[in-house]
């Protein structure tokens, strides 16, 4: 038996330049930190029948992998050789269709408990691009490189590319402290969605801009960047205003009257920015708010009114890792 477990991640800057309407133009660059909630995925091989299971929210149970309809296991095992005898429970500490990257991190644990499984090697690199791949060319999902990438490498990463489509990692920014990560406050809506028509409708945004605006937003997210490693609460504030901005402009799914209104009372209790994580339209907000443990409570306590729950993260150093192998391994 393999277990493997992949960090989910929390996009902090530059969120939607990974995407290929928007990297394949003119580039992309956003800095996003992996925290301590992730996606778990045990592999087991069955001694007494050759079937293979998928146990992920569903069940699925069939002769060959070929017959499995869940669109990432299927590639997957299948480009590996393991079509029969196998077993797959994923299991993950937030619900799916919730913003925090939950599909890249799944897959990148898949991908590594099946190469352990098989023998092979992979590099976080490795893990990333093939997850990439499978995302984007096999279960044809308008995706970007952010999750992987972050779930193969865990950190508080820089990710840049050209408009080849090469994706440059940065060392871990956070193997200093970095004091900003205290401003950042997560609340889960409840609401969970598909992202994938919310990701078409940005794609389709991004690709009736003129390149000047898309430059713009890729120099906006430089600037950001800056911001919140140089410690500039004022401005790293205003730069997550104008990207929730930019992000409602490009897809009507991306917010609601609810989310409006959850991030106002946010404002009117001290935030002084915020947003929807992912594709929006529901699953988790992100807030930046000047550390302050008497305003926190009173945040977290109206929040929790209006039917946000509080979610406190770290951030993890570690991207994802094969955490047992046991006899079935073999």
């Amino acid at each position: 038996m393999i277990v493997a477990r992949a960090p989910l991640r929390i996009s902090v800057t530059g969120g939607g330049t990974d995407l290929p309407a928007f990297a394949g133009r003119v580039g992309g660059h956003l800095m996003s930190v992996a925290i301590d909630k992730y996606v778990s995925v045990v592999l087991h091989r069955p001694v007494a029948d050759d079937l293979v299971r998928a146990k992920y929210g569903r069940v699925e149970e069939v002769a060959h992998v070929d017959d499995l309809r869940h669109e990432l296991i299927r590639p997957v095992l299948r480009q590996h050789g393991l079509h029969t005898g196998i077993e797959i429970l994923s299991c993950a500490d937030v619900p799916s269709g919730t913003g925090l990257g939950s599909s890249g991190a799944f897959l990148v644990a898949l991908l590594a408990a099946v190469k352990t499984l098989t023998g092979t090697r992979a590099t976080p690199r490795e893990l990333a691009q093939e997850a990439v791949a499978v995302e984007q060319r096999e279960a044809h999902r308008p995706v970007g490189f952010q999750d992987p990438f972050l779930s193969a490498y865990g950190g508080l990463r820089r990710l840049t590319t050209d408009t080849g489509g090469h994706v440059e990692v940065s060392a871990d920014l956070a193997a200093q402290p970095v004091e900003a990560l205290d401003w950042l406050r997560l609340y889960y809506t409840g609401i969970r969605r598909e992202s994938t028509p919310v990701l078409r409708e940005v794609q389709r945004s991004y690709a009736a801009e003129s390149e000047t605006v898309l430059h713009q937003q890729l120099t906006d997210a430089v600037h950001a960047e800056k911001a919140f490693l140089d410690g500039d609460l004022d401005s790293f504030s205003e730069y997550v205003n104008e990207s929730w901005r930019r992000k409602r402009t490009a897809s009507a799914q991306t917010s609601s009257d609810w989310i409006e209104n959850l991030l106002q009372a946010a404002r009117e209790l001290g935030a002084l920015a915020g947003k929807v994580i992912g594709a929006g339209g529901g699953g988790f907000v992100l807030l930046v708010v000047a550390p302050d443990e008497a305003r926190a409570g009173r945040l977290d306590r109206r929040m929790t009114e209006l039917g946000a729950r509080p979610v406190p993260f770290a951030p993890v150093p570690d991207g994802v890792r094969v955490t047992s192998v046991g006899r079935g391994a073999a």
